[in-house]
């Protein structure tokens, strides 16, 4: 799944939480949820190649990455304002998206051993090729996902 819908989904969980150590947690496990159903995810190919060089294809992986992340980040903020940095919306968006953020690192990093597991406990909730369902109905969640959580956003207001 892209990051946004991802980033969206945590705001909601943040916004339904005190604390911010639970809005982390709940928007880690969020994102795992949220991974077992079939969802769409562009190509990060040279993202994902350990030998790969910072040269154009890579940066222009890392710019579609970096546009996803800010449009939830910029959604979410046009919806609720800037959340403090304490907030649990805060720590909830980081938590939403930090199992991708470790994943990217054990893509450049593969030797380190704790990356690894928590990249494979990622992948292993992440195998869409295991999921039943045509390809269409991946993209139609996360449209949905995208769609419901703005509206509840906007509800909060």
């Amino acid at each position: 799944m892209t990051l946004a819908p991802h980033i969206l989904a945590g705001a909601l969980i943040g916004s339904q939480v005190s604390s911010s150590a639970t809005a982390f947690a709940l928007g880690v496990l969020g994102h795992y949820f949220l991974d077992l159903f079939p969802h769409y995810d562009y190509p990060i190919y040279y993202l994902k190649r350990v030998n790969s060089k910072f040269n154009e294809k890579f940066l222009s992986q890392m710019l579609k990455v970096f546009l996803d992340l800010a449009a939830g980040v910029v959604i979410v903020f046009w919806i609720l304002g800037t959340p403090s940095l304490n907030s649990p919306i805060t720590w909830a968006m980081l938590g939403s998206i930090i199992p991708d953020g470790l994943t990217f690192l054990y893509w450049r990093m593969p030797k380190q051993k704790i990356l690894k597991v928590l990249a494979l406990i990622h992948e292993t909730v992440h195998l869409q090729k295991e999921k039943p369902g045509p390809n269409w109905f991946g993209l139609v969640f996360q449209t949905s996902v995208t769609i419901i959580t703005i509206a509840l956003l906007f509800s909060l207001n």
